[in-house]
């Protein structure tokens, strides 16, 4: 209770001979077994002369019940492969400090292997959601609780099929990645977390249908892809096969996009956006006079250095503007597509000028060309 003596008395205190750390770590084992926590990690402190005896049986039996070890040397080279061993046969991670005030940083470090999201045990009710694509019509009303998941949050532009009613949280998402498509459980599909699944008749077959989507993500007779182009999304859908539809494309929850033809069984298709924010499009084919196989598509957003600042210090742009007798113009809406256009019909002038640079070139070449009066001859 009293601090202040405490820390005399340790002031007080003369370090010398040799490091005994082998007792210390079987108190460290034993005191450690019965513990409720997340993380389990024995940080071995030392400035060298260690002790030999029995340490690998000890550390590793510590490391199969999952308690990580890792190894300090504060100053000096004694002992330093030794305690690298530790670390090793502990699965945690040596350390070597040139002195007592480097060790601030080692304490708060946490070695990878023990940085696990918490796994949740109980009974919680679940939602379905995604689109009919996934569930083969339309979704269940009600489906059997999960006994166990993994906490997590929902990726950018990831589509979540299952939610823990509760937090809100993902139990099944799935996402484009590159040209192809990846899914995500939070939660065992077959184990102890998914136990009360038994009773659902149809999970069988929406875990077939996902594994399906998943292997061949274009089910349509396009292959859609997006990429960033300045303030422009730009959409591509190249046809699989021959075919009489047309590719469909739309901004989630906003306008739709209109497809222009650039090659044989290309489309393409643009719209205006900010460019450090996300766009979720929603992509499908038009066979029959509505769109069909609809599906999530994002154009990721462009990480700008110039934006990733602290929005407190940010810029007042429309503050500089004014001073500076300029216009404000916000992104998006007409100003932005006339700026995107305005800078695409630069390339237009490139002709021109390489053709006046030629020009001025030859004419070089013509004079240095031309015959010369010398000096002497124009003398009277």
């Amino acid at each position: 209770s009293n601090h202040i003596e405490i820390e005399r008395a340790l002031n007080r205190l003369d370090a010398g001979g040799g490091t005994v750390i082998l007792p210390a770590i079987e108190e460290a084992f034993y005191g450690l077994q019965n513990v409720d926590t997340r993380y389990k990690h024995v940080l071995v402190l030392t400035d060298g002369g260690v002790e030999r005896g029995a340490f690998e049986p000890l550390v590793r039996r510590m490391a199969d019940k999952g308690m990580t070890v890792s190894t300090v040397l504060v100053g000096g080279t004694l002992h330093s492969e030794f305690l690298v061993d530790i670390a090793n046969w502990g699965k945690g991670r040596f350390y070597a400090v040139p002195n007592r005030f480097n060790l601030p940083e080692v304490l708060l470090k946490q070695p990878t292997s023990a940085q696990l999201p918490a796994y949740r045990t109980g009974e919680y009710a679940v939602d379905p959601d995604g689109g009919p694509l996934w569930w083969g019509g339309e979704r269940p009303s009600e489906l059997p609780p999960v006994a166990g998941y993994v906490e997590s949050d929902t990726r950018t532009g990831a589509e979540v099929l299952l939610r823990v009613r509760e937090t809100k949280q993902p139990l099944v998402a799935t996402w484009m990645w590159g040209a192809g498509r990846t899914a995500t459980f939070a939660t065992e599909p077959t184990g102890d977390g998914t136990e009360p699944w038994k009773e659902w008749p149809d999970y069988g077959r929406f875990l077939g249908r996902l594994l399906a989507l998943c292997a061949s993500p274009d089910q349509g007779p396009f292959r859609f892809t997006a990429r960033r182009e300045g303030h422009d999304v730009v959409v591509t859908a190249t046809a699989h096969r021959p075919t009489v539809a047309r590719p469909v494309a739309g901004v989630d929850g906003g306008e739709s996009l209109v497809f222009e033809s650039i090659g044989r069984d290309r489309y393409e298709a643009r719209t205006v956006a900010d460019p450090r924010a996300d766009v979720a499009l929603l992509v499908g084919s038009d066979e029959d006079g509505s769109a069909s196989g609809s599906r999530r598509l994002v154009a990721r957003a462009v990480v700008v250095p110039e934006f990733a600042v602290d929005p407190d210090h940010a810029l007042d742009l429309e503050a500089l503007a004014r001073a500076t007798n300029g216009n404000d113009v916000a992104v998006g809406g007409v100003a932005a597509a006339a700026t995107a256009r305005s800078s695409r019909d630069v390339r237009h002038v490139a002709p021109l000028l390489a053709l006046i640079a030629l020009l001025v070139y030859l004419a070089d070449v013509l004079l240095r060309r031309l015959p010369r009066t010398s000096y002497s001859a124009a003398r009277p």
